[in-house]
């Protein structure tokens, strides 16, 4: 199978597909292609220190306590 034959099945096969496994298709080619996405530096991201309430960060940790062990069976 020739390399544009294979980016044409692909490519259709893509486009019967949800949003949602379209977007977790694109990152699994990503992935395999050893492409990793940009980040921020730290000193950037340190103006936000600080600015969540303590009541605000226990309620977002308990919410991801809650809701990190569970299994989605439609999920990949």
């Amino acid at each position: 199978m020739s390399t544009a034959s294979v980016k044409e099945e692909i490519g259709v096969l893509l486009t019967k597909l949800p949003p949602a496994k379209q977007r977790a298709a694109l990152a699994y080619v990503r992935q395999l292609s050893g492409e990793r996405p940009k980040g921020v530096p730290g000193s950037v991201l340190l103006k936000f220190a600080g600015c969540i309430s303590k009541e605000s960060a226990d309620a977002m940790e308990k919410a991801i306590e809650d809701g990190c062990e569970q299994v989605d069976p439609d999920g990949w």
